[in-house]
């Protein structure tokens, strides 16, 4: 994995008003031809759906919407404030040792809610039952975890083309396997939830594969004191 090369403080302001322009750009072009795309495939959805199927997505989307920012305890984000500051030797321990500690942590969140679920959604979401439809948007948002530090050293690192190239594959990949779903199961909403929990299922056997070549396993927990002192203010 290479990193930059640039020492920034030696850059004239010039040059990186350039690379910002062009780094923003690439990452800008496709963002928006997923936009686009996403916008595209809108009416294909409702010639399926519901007005009572999009009320589901909805409330599960809210479990999406607030344990996606926590599930892995902001280790992500103290991988942006610190990858600069290891060396090129400690980098790969490092990084072995945070992403352990965010597939724990994911993995510990999915237990708590799944064990604790008979007696908090009843109360919190009284029309939409846990089994199957937040059950299938907690694993979801489980696979979809293993992204988030692997996207963080591509933005690091400015690898925006390899970044913004995975996200649009992710996008077509996401969006077939819905559809297809939704051709293949009766109950349409429960096409669209399993067809986002297989294509992030996928997406995550090729993360786990990419961040095990950057990599080294460390079951030194104070080496990354630090990170994690960093990281866990950001919970709340």
């Amino acid at each position: 994995m290479s990193d930059i090369k640039d020492d920034y403080t030696l850059l004239s302001f010039k040059t990186l008003v350039l690379r910002l322009v062009k780094n923003s750009s690439i990452y800008g072009f496709f963002m928006l031809i997923i936009r686009f795309g996403g916008l595209f495939l809108t009416p294909v959805y409702w010639n399926f759906l519901s007005p009572s199927d999009y009320g589901i997505l909805g409330v599960t989307n809210v479990l999406i919407g607030v344990l996606s920012p926590i599930i892995i305890i902001g280790i992500n984000g103290s991988i942006e404030r610190f990858y600069y500051e290891w060396t090129e030797n400690d980098r790969p321990r490092k990084l072995g040792t945070l992403w352990l500690m965010s597939v724990l942590v994911a993995s510990s969140f999915v237990f708590i809610i799944e064990i604790s679920s008979k007696y908090v959604f009843p109360v919190l979401f009284e029309k939409v039952s846990y089994i199957p439809y937040f059950r299938i948007a907690l694993c979801t948002v489980f696979f979809e975890s293993f992204a988030m530090i692997p996207f963080n050293i591509m933005r690091l690192t400015e690898k925006m083309k390899l970044f913004g190239t995975v996200s649009l594959v992710s996008f077509i990949l996401r969006s077939a396997t819905i559809i297809t779903m939704l051709f293949l199961i009766e109950q349409k909403v429960l096409g669209f939830l399993y067809g986002g929990l297989i294509s992030s299922g996928l997406l995550s056997l090729f993360w786990i594969c990419w961040i095990l070549t950057r990599i080294k396993f460390c079951a030194n927990v104070i080496q990354i004191k630090q990170e994690l002192l960093y990281a866990l203010p950001s919970l709340p």
